[in-house]
Formats: C-alpha cells, sequence, structure tokens
C-alpha cells in the first residue's frame, strides 16, 4: 500500500501512543484532536502498511491441545484456560502465562491475586513486558506470609501486578495466620481489613497457584490443623485452604486464616488455578472443589488428570 511520508509519519505516531505509550484510543483522539473512530482506522491503516506487526505466538495451543482442554472443561465445568506444550524452557512457559493472564485480565476491573510459586513466577515476567493499561484495581487475597519468601511476599506481588496493568493497588497489613480466635475477630474489625472485605467482595478476577501437600516452606500446618491433614488425606491447597482429592476443604480447629472466604471466591467472575508443577492429584483435588472456572497446566498433566478421572 502506498502512502505519503507525511502520512507515513504520522500512522508512526499513532501506533507508538497506542502500542508504545499504552493510550487508549480516546486519550489518543484527544491529544490529536481527531476522533476515535479516526484514531481505530489509523491503527488499521499502520497493520496494513507493515508499519505495525503483530506476532501470534502459535506454540501456546495446538488442535491436540485445544481439545484436552475442552475435555478438562467439561469433565470438571469448567470456562477455559491454557495448555501449554510440553517444554524444557521454564521461562518460556512462564512468559506464555503471563501473556495470557494479561490479555485475560484486559475485560476485568477488580482483580485478586494469591501467592505461591510459579504465580510469582508470573508476576515478575509480567512486570518485563509492556502491556495495555487498563482501569482498576489489584488486591491480595490472603494476608501476609509468616515466611521471607519472594513468592510469598502478596504486597508486592500485588503492587508489581497493579503497576504493569497500569491499576490501582491494595495492600494488607494482617499477618496470614492469627494465633486465636480472638486474634482473628480483632483484625477483622479494623477499618483497613473491613475494606478489604468489601474489596473482596467486589472481585471480577482471581488468579491463584495450586500447590502440592506437604506444601514447602510449611505454611503453619501443624499450629492449625495437627494431624488432621494427615487423616483426611489432605492432597494440596490454594491461599492456603487445604482439600483432599474429593475436592473436599480440610477444616483445622485452630486455622484462623485472614482471606478471601470460599463464598466470596465462589461469587467471583472468573477465578483461575496455575497448576504447574502440582501433582495430578493436587489438581484434580482443586478442580473438584467447584471453585475455579479457568484452569493453566502443561501437556501432559492434563492428559494425566484427564486419564486418571475416567
Amino acid at each position: 500500500m502506498q502512502i505519503l511520508d507525511s502520512e507515513r509519519m504520522q500512522l508512526i505516531n499513532v501506533a507508538k501512543m497506542y502500542y508504545e505509550e499504552n493510550l487508549t484510543q480516546n486519550e489518543i483522539a484527544q491529544r490529536l484532536g481527531v476522533s476515535r473512530p479516526l484514531v481505530s482506522k489509523m491503527l488499521t491503516k499502520a497493520r496494513a502498511c507493515g508499519i505495525v506487526s503483530i506476532t501470534v505466538n502459535d506454540n501456546v495451543m495446538d488442535d491436540t491441545n485445544a481439545v484436552l482442554l475442552q475435555d478438562l472443561c467439561q469433565k470438571f465445568q469448567l470456562d477455559g484456560g491454557l495448555i501449554i506444550r510440553n517444554s524444557g524452557d521454564f521461562h518460556d512457559i512462564i512468559r506464555q502465562t503471563a501473556i495470557y493472564l494479561a490479555m485475560e485480565s484486559q475485560s476485568e476491573y477488580n482483580l485478586g491475586l494469591g501467592w505461591g510459586a510459579p504465580l510469582g513466577y508470573v508476576v515478575k515476567e509480567m512486570a518485563n513486558n509492556a502491556f495495555k493499561q487498563s482501569p482498576g484495581t489489584v488486591s491480595p487475597l490472603i494476608g501476609r506470609p509468616p515466611v521471607s519468601n519472594g513468592h510469598y511476599a502478596i504486597n508486592d506481588m500485588v503492587k508489581s501486578m497493579a503497576q504493569t496493568l497500569g491499576r490501582r493497588s491494595y495492600s494488607i497489613e494482617e499477618k496470614a495466620f492469627a494465633v486465636s480466635r480472638e486474634d482473628k475477630m480483632v483484625a477483622e474489625n479494623k477499618s483497613a481489613y473491613m475494606g478489604m472485605l468489601l474489596k473482596w467482595r467486589e472481585l471480577d478476577m482471581a488468579v491463584m497457584a495450586v500447590q502440592n501437600y506437604p506444601s514447602s516452606p510449611d505454611e503453619a500446618t501443624e499450629m492449625r490443623f495437627g494431624d488432621v491433614l494427615r487423616r483426611q488425606h489432605a492432597v494440596g491447597s490454594f491461599l492456603s485452604y487445604f482439600y483432599n482429592v474429593h475436592g473436599d476443604v480440610i477444616s483445622g480447629e485452630n486455622d484462623f486464616t485472614c482471606r478471601i472466604s470460599l463464598a466470596d471466591l465462589r461469587h467471583c467472575h472468573k477465578v483461575y488455578a496455575i497448576g504447574y508443577g502440582a501433582q495430578v492429584n493436587s489438581v484434580m483435588g482443586a478442580l473438584h472443589t467447584g471453585l475455579f472456572t479457568h484452569v493453566l497446566l502443561m501437556e501432559k498433566q492434563a492428559r494425566e488428570i484427564l486419564e486418571k478421572s475416567k
């Protein structure tokens, strides 16, 4: 397509504002003093002229993995997710996941974030990329951890993800594991925590990592559960909710955890389970809880789960 040099420079300018500066079409229109539909036409023309090149990564899901995802959705009543080809390149897996979650979050306003690996790696990878900015908030789904581990630094993870997406972040000051029912009640009566409870009830999207049991680092499990987890055959956890392979969440007599409730999670529009590195039973149990709407797995994991659930 032949265009004048002056028009080419204008198209380059608009493309840079949209794709590099992450301005919206409305913001570009206001800056240039033109209409938003004209900006949209200019971006379309920039792609047609080869000024903008958009690459589709077809290594994320081929037809086979699309069928695997469809089978998982039917088996566990899911709405979607991501199945990644088996690969020895861990960074590539994390990169694909970061791109997927960033795109998924564009249509959701209030986001909630859990803790644990590989979620910590995904948040870090997201920070290394430029994504389209969109309005909304990011909040922690659980209190501060008892360990100094970067993948559990919930407030830092939330802040990083919010900065990446151009959103407002909220932090939580309470420790995840209160030592008594009275201490948890004191925490819940604080105005900041009451505000967090309201944010949890307004979530549109929640992202959590599925972890094996026993977990590492240990999440104060002996103090909270004694030997109940062993006796009730716990296989995994998310947000320090432990469950068996049938999806039954296990209660602990001294479990006074400050986190989003299961009831509020059930009201969340989209709930994502990242299962990389988790054992088959851990993922199956999580999906059997009925809380998750989307799952992110490796191809091998998906096949083993479907085979074992026959």
